[in-house]
């Protein structure tokens, strides 16, 4: 009898340490857990802040037409994609600068469209024939850069899809600065003013991008 006292004791102390050893692992394991979610919500929330805005079709669509084999040549600056979103209205910043490198948006900036596409905040309508002061979507390329002054800085395009922006360089489409562009403007009147079909943007924005993107970069146009 006293022997299997002993078996008892000891049969149940080892399933007693078990018992524990199983819940430390447990109450770790959960504390591990937690922490790995904790790590990717604050991931998560600190690249939603930083792409706050950017609508991911409109990046995903920019980022294949980057790697497309189609317009892969006419790239020379694959470091950077500028996006616009014309599905925004004009009063929020709609340029994106995304650094294909780092994956993360650089910068953002107040652009106007064309009087053509509407006088309003939103884009309405878009076109590839020439007057009709209209903006065009697609995929363009940057052409480079001049300064007619020391106040007006111009980057050239060129519209890489037939019938939908190939008209682009004959229409004179460029990004130029321009005086109706800028927050102040855009708190008051709820929008920017319109260009003729240009990314107008303003002075301080445009000098800032121009050597980051004023030659063989992709610029994707969505609306």
């Amino acid at each position: 009898m006293k022997y299997i006292n002993m078996f008892f004791k000891q049969r149940f102390s080892f399933y007693q340490v078990v018992g524990n050893a199983c819940s430390f692992v447990k109450i770790g394991l959960n504390k591990v857990i937690l922490l790995l979610v904790m790590g990717l919500s604050a991931y998560s929330k600190s690249t939603m802040n930083l792409e706050e805005g950017l609508n991911h079709q409109a990046l995903k669509k920019a980022l294949q037409y980057s790697a497309s084999s189609k317009y892969k040549k006419r790239i020379s600056n694959d470091k950077y994609v500028v996006i616009i979103d014309y599905t925004m209205p004009s009063n929020k910043e709609r340029l994106f600068l995304y650094n294909t490198q780092t994956k993360k948006v650089e910068h953002k900036f107040l652009v106007a469209h064309g009087k053509g596409s509407g006088r309003g905040a939103y884009a309405e309508k878009f076109s590839n024939t020439p007057g009709t002061q209209t903006s065009s979507k697609g995929v363009f390329v940057t052409t480079g850069s001049h300064y007619p002054s020391k106040f007006n800085k111009v980057i050239h395009v060129e519209g890489l899809e037939k019938g939908v922006n190939d008209n682009a360089a004959k229409r004179a489409i460029e990004f130029h600065d321009a005086w109706y562009v800028n927050k102040a403007f855009a708190d008051k009147y709820q929008r920017v003013g319109n260009s003729f079909g240009c990314f107008t943007m303003s002075l301080k924005d445009l000098e800032l991008i121009t050597p980051l993107v004023d030659n063989g970069t992709l610029v994707y146009v969505y609306g």
